[in-house]
Protein backbone atom coordinates (compact mmCIF):
# COMPACT_ATOMS: atom_id res chain seq x y z
CA UNK A 1 0.00 0.00 0.00
CA UNK A 2 1.11 3.53 -0.75
CA UNK A 3 0.87 6.80 0.87
CA UNK A 4 -2.48 7.13 2.52
CA UNK A 5 -4.02 10.37 1.95
CA UNK A 6 -6.00 12.13 4.66
CA UNK A 7 -8.47 14.94 5.26
CA UNK A 8 -9.26 16.69 8.78
CA UNK A 9 -13.12 18.37 8.93
CA UNK A 10 -12.82 21.36 11.83
CA UNK A 11 -9.90 22.85 12.26
CA UNK A 12 -9.79 24.05 16.45
CA UNK A 13 -7.48 23.10 18.96
CA UNK A 14 -8.28 19.49 18.53
CA UNK A 15 -7.87 19.16 14.94
CA UNK A 16 -4.67 20.70 14.93
CA UNK A 17 -3.46 18.21 17.55
CA UNK A 18 -5.08 15.77 14.54
CA UNK A 19 -2.67 17.41 12.39
CA UNK A 20 0.02 16.63 14.52
CA UNK A 21 -0.57 13.30 15.24
CA UNK A 22 -0.75 12.58 11.21
CA UNK A 23 2.45 14.63 10.87
CA UNK A 24 4.06 11.75 13.01
CA UNK A 25 3.65 8.65 10.65
CA UNK A 26 4.93 8.05 7.62
CA UNK A 27 2.52 6.05 5.67
CA UNK A 28 -0.16 9.02 5.75
CA UNK A 29 -0.71 12.29 5.18
CA UNK A 30 -2.50 15.60 5.07
CA UNK A 31 -3.65 16.75 1.87
CA UNK A 32 -6.50 18.75 2.60
CA UNK A 33 -8.61 20.10 6.01
CA UNK A 34 -12.23 22.02 6.27
CA UNK A 35 -13.31 24.68 8.31
CA UNK A 36 -15.75 27.75 8.19
CA UNK A 37 -13.42 29.90 8.99
CA UNK A 38 -11.11 30.91 6.12
CA UNK A 39 -8.14 32.60 8.48
CA UNK A 40 -7.56 28.96 9.70
CA UNK A 41 -5.59 28.69 5.98
CA UNK A 42 -2.76 31.04 6.92
CA UNK A 43 -2.07 28.23 9.81
CA UNK A 44 -1.56 25.43 7.84
CA UNK A 45 1.42 23.95 5.63
CA UNK A 46 1.49 25.56 1.89
CA UNK A 47 0.52 21.48 1.25
CA UNK A 48 -2.40 21.17 2.60
CA UNK A 49 -5.32 22.15 0.10
CA UNK A 50 -8.27 24.45 2.14
CA UNK A 51 -11.83 24.23 1.72
CA UNK A 52 -14.90 26.20 3.51
CA UNK A 53 -17.31 23.64 2.75
CA UNK A 54 -16.38 19.88 3.48
CA UNK A 55 -18.67 18.39 0.62
CA UNK A 56 -16.33 20.24 -1.78
CA UNK A 57 -13.46 18.46 -0.15
CA UNK A 58 -14.86 15.10 -0.58
CA UNK A 59 -16.14 15.65 -4.29
CA UNK A 60 -12.61 17.01 -5.21
CA UNK A 61 -9.92 15.09 -3.27
CA UNK A 62 -9.26 11.52 -3.27
CA UNK A 63 -9.43 10.59 0.62
CA UNK A 64 -8.33 7.52 2.17
CA UNK A 65 -8.57 8.43 5.95
CA UNK A 66 -10.54 11.44 7.65
CA UNK A 67 -10.94 13.01 11.04
CA UNK A 68 -13.87 14.51 11.69
CA UNK A 69 -13.14 17.30 14.31
CA UNK A 70 -16.47 19.56 14.67
CA UNK A 71 -18.81 19.96 17.42
CA UNK A 72 -21.07 17.03 18.12
CA UNK A 73 -24.41 18.27 16.06
CA UNK A 74 -22.21 18.15 13.04
CA UNK A 75 -20.36 14.51 13.55
CA UNK A 76 -22.97 12.56 11.93
CA UNK A 77 -23.61 14.10 7.97
CA UNK A 78 -20.04 14.71 8.09
CA UNK A 79 -19.32 10.56 8.63
CA UNK A 80 -22.25 9.80 6.41
CA UNK A 81 -21.14 12.11 3.41
CA UNK A 82 -17.36 10.61 4.07
CA UNK A 83 -18.76 7.33 3.86
CA UNK A 84 -21.13 7.55 1.39
CA UNK A 85 -18.33 9.41 -0.91
CA UNK A 86 -15.76 6.29 -0.61
CA UNK A 87 -13.76 7.52 2.36
CA UNK A 88 -12.67 3.79 3.69
CA UNK A 89 -11.53 4.48 7.28
CA UNK A 90 -12.98 7.60 9.40
CA UNK A 91 -12.08 8.41 12.96
CA UNK A 92 -14.59 10.75 14.36
CA UNK A 93 -14.29 12.72 17.57
CA UNK A 94 -16.59 12.33 20.75
CA UNK A 95 -19.22 12.42 21.49
CA UNK A 96 -19.95 10.29 18.60
CA UNK A 97 -23.68 12.10 17.78
CA UNK A 98 -26.17 13.86 19.65
CA UNK A 99 -28.95 10.85 18.97
CA UNK A 100 -29.24 7.42 19.16
CA UNK A 101 -31.05 8.19 15.55
CA UNK A 102 -27.82 9.55 14.02
CA UNK A 103 -25.11 7.09 15.76
CA UNK A 104 -27.22 4.10 14.51
CA UNK A 105 -27.49 5.43 11.24
CA UNK A 106 -23.44 6.64 11.25
CA UNK A 107 -23.02 3.14 11.75
CA UNK A 108 -25.27 1.47 9.40
CA UNK A 109 -24.22 3.50 6.63
CA UNK A 110 -20.38 2.41 8.09
CA UNK A 111 -20.55 -0.85 7.36
CA UNK A 112 -22.76 -1.00 4.05
CA UNK A 113 -20.10 0.87 2.55
CA UNK A 114 -17.40 -1.33 4.41
CA UNK A 115 -15.58 1.81 6.06
CA UNK A 116 -13.82 1.17 9.43
CA UNK A 117 -15.34 3.76 11.74
CA UNK A 118 -13.31 4.60 15.05
CA UNK A 119 -14.46 6.83 17.69
CA UNK A 120 -11.35 8.80 19.12
CA UNK A 121 -12.52 7.93 23.35
CA UNK A 122 -8.52 8.61 23.56
CA UNK A 123 -8.33 6.89 27.12
CA UNK A 124 -8.36 3.38 25.67
CA UNK A 125 -4.98 3.91 24.13
CA UNK A 126 -3.50 5.50 27.38
CA UNK A 127 -0.70 2.76 27.84
CA UNK A 128 -1.22 3.81 31.92
CA UNK A 129 -5.08 2.62 31.67
CA UNK A 130 -4.57 -0.81 29.43
CA UNK A 131 -2.29 -1.47 32.52
CA UNK A 132 -4.84 -0.72 35.02
CA UNK A 133 -7.46 -2.86 33.60
CA UNK A 134 -5.37 -5.91 33.32
CA UNK A 135 -4.46 -5.28 36.92
CA UNK A 136 -8.38 -4.74 38.14
CA UNK A 137 -8.82 -7.95 35.73
CA UNK A 138 -6.46 -9.89 37.38
CA UNK A 139 -8.19 -9.07 40.79
CA UNK A 140 -5.71 -6.30 42.51
CA UNK A 141 -8.74 -4.92 44.49
CA UNK A 142 -10.68 -7.85 44.42
CA UNK A 143 -14.13 -7.40 42.41
CA UNK A 144 -15.08 -4.10 41.68
CA UNK A 145 -17.95 -2.48 43.31
CA UNK A 146 -17.96 0.97 42.91
CA UNK A 147 -16.91 3.53 40.56
CA UNK A 148 -17.08 7.59 41.14
CA UNK A 149 -15.45 10.32 39.07
CA UNK A 150 -15.96 13.80 39.34
CA UNK A 151 -14.83 16.29 37.44
CA UNK A 152 -15.44 20.10 38.52
CA UNK A 153 -16.90 22.22 35.34
CA UNK A 154 -17.62 18.93 33.15
CA UNK A 155 -19.78 18.57 30.41
CA UNK A 156 -21.91 15.53 29.85
CA UNK A 157 -21.33 15.10 26.36
CA UNK A 158 -17.73 16.76 25.95
CA UNK A 159 -15.86 14.89 29.00
CA UNK A 160 -18.94 12.61 30.33
CA UNK A 161 -18.85 10.26 27.41
CA UNK A 162 -15.06 9.98 28.16
CA UNK A 163 -15.79 9.28 31.87
CA UNK A 164 -18.66 6.28 30.64
CA UNK A 165 -15.68 4.75 27.92
CA UNK A 166 -13.53 4.44 30.47
CA UNK A 167 -15.85 2.97 32.82
CA UNK A 168 -16.65 0.43 30.58
CA UNK A 169 -13.38 -0.77 29.93
CA UNK A 170 -12.39 -0.76 33.14
CA UNK A 171 -15.64 -3.02 34.07
CA UNK A 172 -16.10 -4.81 31.10
CA UNK A 173 -19.67 -4.25 31.16
CA UNK A 174 -22.51 -2.17 29.81
CA UNK A 175 -24.98 -0.02 31.91
CA UNK A 176 -27.89 -1.15 32.99
CA UNK A 177 -29.64 2.01 34.35
CA UNK A 178 -29.20 5.53 35.03
CA UNK A 179 -30.85 8.35 37.65
CA UNK A 180 -29.35 11.35 36.60
CA UNK A 181 -29.95 15.53 37.35
CA UNK A 182 -28.73 17.94 34.81
CA UNK A 183 -25.97 20.93 36.43
CA UNK A 184 -28.58 24.11 37.16
CA UNK A 185 -25.17 26.22 37.46
CA UNK A 186 -24.66 25.57 33.78
CA UNK A 187 -23.45 28.80 32.38
CA UNK A 188 -22.48 27.87 28.67
CA UNK A 189 -19.78 26.38 27.16
CA UNK A 190 -16.65 26.14 28.43
CA UNK A 191 -14.81 26.10 25.34
CA UNK A 192 -17.44 29.12 23.43
CA UNK A 193 -19.04 26.98 21.38
CA UNK A 194 -22.33 27.28 19.89
CA UNK A 195 -23.81 24.24 21.27
CA UNK A 196 -25.71 22.93 24.75
CA UNK A 197 -23.76 20.58 26.43
CA UNK A 198 -24.41 20.94 30.54
CA UNK A 199 -22.72 19.14 33.13
CA UNK A 200 -25.24 16.91 35.80
CA UNK A 201 -24.70 14.26 38.66
CA UNK A 202 -26.46 10.79 39.30
CA UNK A 203 -26.19 7.13 39.81
CA UNK A 204 -25.51 4.28 37.24
CA UNK A 205 -25.56 0.83 37.52
CA UNK A 206 -23.59 -2.39 35.29
CA UNK A 207 -25.37 -5.09 34.28
CA UNK A 208 -22.96 -7.02 36.27
CA UNK A 209 -23.86 -5.27 39.08
CA UNK A 210 -21.31 -3.01 39.54
CA UNK A 211 -22.23 0.42 40.92
CA UNK A 212 -21.13 4.16 39.65
CA UNK A 213 -21.44 8.19 40.31
CA UNK A 214 -20.62 10.68 38.14
CA UNK A 215 -20.54 14.51 39.39
CA UNK A 216 -19.86 16.94 36.93
CA UNK A 217 -21.07 20.53 37.74
CA UNK A 218 -19.98 24.18 37.93
CA UNK A 219 -20.19 24.78 41.56
CA UNK A 220 -17.31 22.08 41.97
CA UNK A 221 -14.09 24.14 40.84
CA UNK A 222 -11.68 20.25 41.40
CA UNK A 223 -10.04 18.69 38.44
CA UNK A 224 -10.77 15.01 37.90
CA UNK A 225 -10.81 12.65 39.73
CA UNK A 226 -11.78 8.85 39.87
CA UNK A 227 -11.72 6.32 42.70
CA UNK A 228 -12.28 3.07 42.10
CA UNK A 229 -13.39 0.92 45.14
CA UNK A 230 -13.09 -3.09 44.87
CA UNK A 231 -14.30 -6.09 47.37
CA UNK A 232 -10.84 -5.49 49.34
CA UNK A 233 -9.13 -2.29 48.05
CA UNK A 234 -9.24 0.83 45.80
CA UNK A 235 -7.52 2.52 43.38
CA UNK A 236 -7.14 6.49 43.04
CA UNK A 237 -6.66 8.30 39.67
CA UNK A 238 -5.59 11.95 39.91
CA UNK A 239 -4.39 12.21 36.29
CA UNK A 240 -4.10 16.22 37.04
CA UNK A 241 -0.82 15.59 39.08
CA UNK A 242 -0.33 11.89 37.35
CA UNK A 243 -0.77 10.49 40.60
CA UNK A 244 -2.07 6.61 40.87
CA UNK A 245 -2.22 5.09 43.97
CA UNK A 246 -3.37 1.43 44.48
CA UNK A 247 -4.67 0.32 48.03
CA UNK A 248 -5.63 -3.77 49.14
CA UNK A 249 -6.21 -5.33 52.19
CA UNK A 250 -3.15 -7.64 53.69
CA UNK A 251 -3.12 -11.33 52.12
CA UNK A 252 -4.29 -12.50 55.60
CA UNK A 253 -7.33 -9.85 55.74
CA UNK A 254 -8.64 -10.80 52.36
CA UNK A 255 -9.54 -14.16 53.88
CA UNK A 256 -11.83 -11.83 56.57
CA UNK A 257 -14.89 -10.65 56.05
CA UNK A 258 -15.68 -8.39 53.86
CA UNK A 259 -17.86 -5.87 55.57
CA UNK A 260 -15.19 -6.27 58.77
CA UNK A 261 -14.16 -2.30 59.73
CA UNK A 262 -11.31 -1.20 60.78
CA UNK A 263 -9.06 -3.52 58.54
CA UNK A 264 -6.20 -1.35 57.18
CA UNK A 265 -5.17 -0.80 53.39
CA UNK A 266 -1.38 -1.26 51.97
CA UNK A 267 -0.23 0.81 48.94
CA UNK A 268 0.93 -1.24 46.39
CA UNK A 269 3.66 0.36 44.19
CA UNK A 270 2.08 1.74 40.79
CA UNK A 271 4.46 3.92 38.31
CA UNK A 272 2.07 5.28 35.70
CA UNK A 273 5.07 6.36 33.66
CA UNK A 274 4.58 9.31 31.14
CA UNK A 275 1.89 12.03 31.46
CA UNK A 276 -1.60 11.30 29.48
CA UNK A 277 -0.64 12.58 25.96
CA UNK A 278 -4.04 13.21 23.35
CA UNK A 279 -1.56 13.40 20.46
CA UNK A 280 0.14 10.28 21.12
CA UNK A 281 -3.33 8.79 21.87
CA UNK A 282 -5.02 9.74 18.69
CA UNK A 283 -2.06 8.96 16.66
CA UNK A 284 -2.35 4.96 17.56
CA UNK A 285 -6.06 5.03 16.65
CA UNK A 286 -5.25 6.33 13.93
CA UNK A 287 -2.17 4.08 12.81
CA UNK A 288 -4.40 0.84 13.55
CA UNK A 289 -7.02 1.83 11.00
CA UNK A 290 -4.24 2.39 8.42
CA UNK A 291 -2.68 -1.00 9.57
CA UNK A 292 -6.26 -2.27 8.99
CA UNK A 293 -6.17 -3.21 12.65
CA UNK A 294 -9.66 -2.79 14.42
CA UNK A 295 -9.53 0.17 16.30
CA UNK A 296 -9.82 -0.04 20.21
CA UNK A 297 -12.98 2.23 20.42
CA UNK A 298 -15.32 1.41 17.42
CA UNK A 299 -18.73 2.91 16.58
CA UNK A 300 -21.27 0.73 19.14
CA UNK A 301 -18.37 1.73 21.88
CA UNK A 302 -19.42 5.56 20.98
CA UNK A 303 -22.90 5.06 20.99
CA UNK A 304 -23.03 3.15 24.40
CA UNK A 305 -21.35 6.11 25.43
CA UNK A 306 -23.73 8.86 24.25
CA UNK A 307 -26.45 6.53 25.65
CA UNK A 308 -25.34 6.94 28.99
CA UNK A 309 -25.46 10.93 28.54
CA UNK A 310 -29.00 10.68 27.05
CA UNK A 311 -29.95 9.02 30.15
CA UNK A 312 -29.19 11.50 32.08
CA UNK A 313 -31.09 14.31 30.37
CA UNK A 314 -34.38 11.94 29.96
CA UNK A 315 -34.02 11.32 33.79
CA UNK A 316 -34.21 14.79 34.42
CA UNK A 317 -36.95 15.31 32.03
CA UNK A 318 -39.10 12.70 33.96
CA UNK A 319 -38.37 14.01 37.25
CA UNK A 320 -35.27 12.03 37.94
CA UNK A 321 -36.90 8.12 37.38
CA UNK A 322 -34.50 5.55 36.86
CA UNK A 323 -33.77 5.13 32.88
CA UNK A 324 -33.54 1.77 32.15
CA UNK A 325 -30.72 0.70 29.47
CA UNK A 326 -30.61 0.59 25.92
CA UNK A 327 -33.02 3.10 25.47
CA UNK A 328 -36.16 2.73 24.10
CA UNK A 329 -37.23 4.04 20.57
CA UNK A 330 -39.91 6.58 21.57
CA UNK A 331 -36.56 8.39 23.00
CA UNK A 332 -33.64 7.81 19.92
CA UNK A 333 -34.71 11.28 18.93
CA UNK A 334 -33.40 12.71 22.09
CA UNK A 335 -30.79 15.52 21.63
CA UNK A 336 -27.15 15.94 23.87
CA UNK A 337 -27.13 19.12 22.83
Amino acid sequence: MGLLRAAIIGMGPMGFRHLEAYSQLENVKVVAVADLQESVKALLPKTITFYTNYSDLFKQENIDIVSVVTTGPHHAPIVISAAKQGVKMILCEKPMATSILEAQEMIEICKKNAVSLAINHVFREYETYKRLKCLLAEGIIGEIRHIHCVDGGGRLGCSGTHFFDTMRMFTGSDFAWVIGFIDKNYCGDHKGRKVYDPGGYGMMAFNNGIRATLELSDDIGTPEIIIISGSVGRIIIDKNRNTYQIFTRSKEDKQKRLGEYDLPLYEIPFDPGSEFDVIDATKKTISKLCDGQRPACQGKDGLAAIEVALAFHISQRDDNRKVMLPLKEKDYNVQIT
